[in-house]
């Protein structure tokens, strides 16, 4: 028997390649003092300031925002690479007329508590859309014996 399955090739040695933008659930958001600054989205409106970037942009002009992918659950040797406390990945632009950049990165690996700070729903859109919750989503039993309670 093989160590070496195609799942641990995909994600060990090639790039996994996240194609479908998911829609955030809430906004991007970090508390700066007593205020919250919200992150503006690239391709989808946001649900605080009702506000869409212009992705046709003419010469010289620019724009920015989050770009939100989410991908399904993953098990067993089926998660990104991690170098110390980092996780490679590829960006991949194509332009209208076919051109495409590539640019890879270094990005900290973090928990989801931690992504949770930056947007509470992070990674709970295609869980949504099953009607399923996350297993770490979930009341334990304790909770759910607590909420019957009060109920």
């Amino acid at each position: 028997m093989l160590p070496f399955t195609k799942l641990w090739w995909k994600y060990s040695v090639g790039w996994f390649w996240l194609t479908d933008q998911a829609t955030a659930i809430s906004d991007f958001q970090v508390a700066i003092g007593g205020h919250i600054k919200f992150f503006p989205f690239l391709f989808q409106r946001s649900g605080i300031s009702q506000s869409s970037a212009d992705t046709y942009l003419e010469v010289g002009k620019s724009t920015n925002g989050v770009v939100y992918f989410e991908q399904q659950d993953s098990f067993g040797g089926c998660f990104p690479l991690v170098l110390e406390g980092k996780v490679p990945m590829k960006v991949k632009l194509i332009d209208a007329f076919g051109k495409s950049y590539t640019r890879k990165f270094m990005v900290p690996s973090v928990g989801l508590s931690e992504a949770r700070v930056y947007n509470p729903t992070f990674g709970q859109t295609l869980a949504e859309l099953r009607g399923e919750p996350l297993p770490f989503d979930r009341p334990s039993d304790d909770q759910s014996t607590e909420m019957a309670a009060k109920g």
